[in-house]
């Protein structure tokens, strides 16, 4: 062979070698098993991957096993996690995300606002549902000036980024208000009566419209019988607002009704001032109910005198002379046991209390039948009623003796220190 012919034998060797080699090397390169390193999860799904799943160039026979449990894997919580599989004696390392990639979904409903009124995103979002926690917008602010319906576009978001968004109707109305209620005083019937204003002492009011109806619920009263019912009242303004309370009827004996209907008089404010500087001197806010009463008992107690020499026509319309002779006592600090009465009926009554005035007979040692005509306070407390009467322990203290008339039961004083017709009265038992 020629020189020339072996130079090109040669050459074509080599390049067939190169040649070779390189698609030799292509083979072993696409049939060597790698580990898969772009896996991902959906927040809060399972994770639906074998383990050959977390590997490339393995051949269709290859027998991987996982090596991690997948099930230790919080689906629940956004991160990467490593995965290792195994294949014969080999382990590869891969890595798994769970990513959150879902929009949040949403329950809308439609509302109706008053005209200027306040809106939150939150109001327009019966429920949301994610797998993250979810954040509730406007897409632009919306301005509830005019009457009528509008379109409101609500977002909502999850901590990803992923959001979607709701339209929902708005309507804008002049008036949502509904009437306020507010019961002034505590309502006292007569047992007996056949006629009664349940809206007495009841002040109702309106922002926008007028009051258009006022009824009541009375079903469960019964006037025949001494109780405390509840009566239900209705207010409903010419926008077709309504608005409801309960409050307390007190069906009670002739004694506590009058005692209270003057009580309850507006016109009966004489010694208003008197009465709110004493509470005001004596009481404080952190005070039991029990220690407010003390508090007045024991001002009762030290504060006045026992005198017998001022008017005594009370009985000329004795319940409606309370504020008068209240009025005298609290200018003289004196008087005789109706004035001591009508004080702490005065006293007693701002703390909401139920009274009722005893007309009755009170020991005196040095009248010849040893009883005279005495005035004194039965007061409901707890829902039982209880005497209150500091001018009998303040003339036992004259001969230095003491006897607390706080609160006592029939049985305590009856025929003992005080006397009247309980058919009249509430009893303490």
């Amino acid at each position: 062979m020629s020189p020339r012919k072996l130079r090109k034998s040669i050459k074509n060797s080599l390049i067939l070698t190169v040649v070779l080699g390189a698609t030799l090397l292509a083979v072993i390169s696409l049939t060597t098993i790698r580990a898969n390193a772009g896996l991902q999860s959906e927040l809060g799904q399972a994770i639906n991957y074998s383990p050959n799943d977390f590997l490339i160039n393995e051949p269709k026979d290859t027998q991987a096993t996982f090596v991690t449990d997948l099930a230790s894997i919080d689906v629940h919580h956004l991160g990467s996690y490593e995965i290792e599989v195994k294949v014969g004696t080999k382990t590869y390392s891969s890595t798994l995300k769970i990513v959150d990639t879902v929009a949040p979904t949403a329950i809308v409903q439609d509302v109706s606002i008053e005209i200027n009124g306040t809106l939150t995103p939150e109001t327009l979002i019966v429920s949301t549902s994610d797998e993250s926690e979810t954040t509730i917008s406007f897409k632009s602010e919306p301005k509830l000036i005019t009457v009528g319906n509008h379109e409101i576009i609500v977002v909502v978001s999850d901590t990803s980024g992923n959001t979607s968004e709701y339209p929902v109707n708005v309507e804008v109305v002049f008036d949502k208000t509904a009437p306020v209620i507010v019961e002034e005083r505590q309502l006292y019937i007569l047992v007996g009566s056949t006629t009664v204003d349940y809206w007495d002492m009841v002040n109702v009011s309106d922002a926008k419209s007028a009051v258009k109806s006022l009824e009541f619920n009375d079903q469960q009263v019964n006037l025949k019988k001494i109780g405390v019912y509840p009566v239900t009242l209705s207010a409903t303004d010419e926008a077709g607002n309504t608005s409801s309370v309960t409050r307390n009827v007190n069906v009670v004996r002739e004694s506590t009704y009058y005692t209270m209907r003057s009580l309850n008089n507006p016109l009966n404010n004489k010694a208003d001032a008197f009465v709110d500087a004493v509470i005001a001197e004596i009481i404080t806010d952190d005070m039991t109910q029990t220690e407010k009463m003390r508090a007045i008992y024991e001002w009762l107690l030290n504060e006045m005198v026992y005198q017998t020499d001022l008017s005594h026509d009370y009985a000329i319309d004795t319940y409606n002379k309370l504020d008068d002779y209240a009025l005298i006592s609290f200018t003289k600090f004196k008087g005789h046991c109706f004035h001591y009465a009508a004080m702490a009926a005065l006293l007693l009554d701002t703390l909401d209390l139920e009274m009722t005035l005893v007309e009755g007979e009170g020991y005196s040692s040095t009248a010849e039948s040893h009883f005279v005509i005495h005035f004194w306070i039965l007061v409901k407390v707890d829902g039982h009623y209880v005497h209150f009467d500091p001018l009998y322990e303040y003339l036992y203290l004259k001969y230095s003796t003491h006897k607390d008339f706080f609160l006592v039961k029939d049985a305590q004083i009856f025929d003992i220190t005080h006397r009247w017709d309980k058919s009249l009265y509430p009893s303490t038992q």
